[in-house]
């Protein structure tokens, strides 16, 4: 029984990771690396999130742009159909505003991430 015990124990050792102190430079290291990591996903994060704003920006102002011209080329019929595409056009040109400017919490995640 005495036997068993002390395997099961010694098992449980072995299984389990090493304790660092806290005040090691092995944990300093572990700390900015972790930091260091949440950073650079933060930027990633960044960079998706700006670059689908820029796209959307410019496809509401492609959508006003052919809004414009439908509606100096077109008749009476179609002054509905170039609100319509200046109107979404419009849309998606502020919302891609918001999330560019939404975007830059990131940066400033990341920046607090390395202080």
């Amino acid at each position: 029984m005495k036997k068993l015990l002390l395997l099961l124990s010694f098992a449980s050792l072995l299984s389990c990771e090493p304790v660092v102190a806290q005040d090691t430079l092995a944990y300093r290291v572990h700390l900015l690396e972790a930091k260091q990591y949440n950073a650079g996903v933060d930027m990633i994060r960044f960079h998706d999130q700006f670059k689908g704003s820029l796209y959307m920006m410019a496809a509401g102002a492609a959508l006003i742009g052919v809004g414009g011209i439908i509606h100096n080329n077109g008749g009476d019929g179609n002054i509905k159909a170039a609100h319509k595409f200046t109107f979404f056009g419009g849309v998606a040109l502020l919302s891609g505003i918001v999330i560019n400017i939404d975007s830059f919490t990131f940066i400033r995640l990341a920046g607090i991430d390395l202080k």
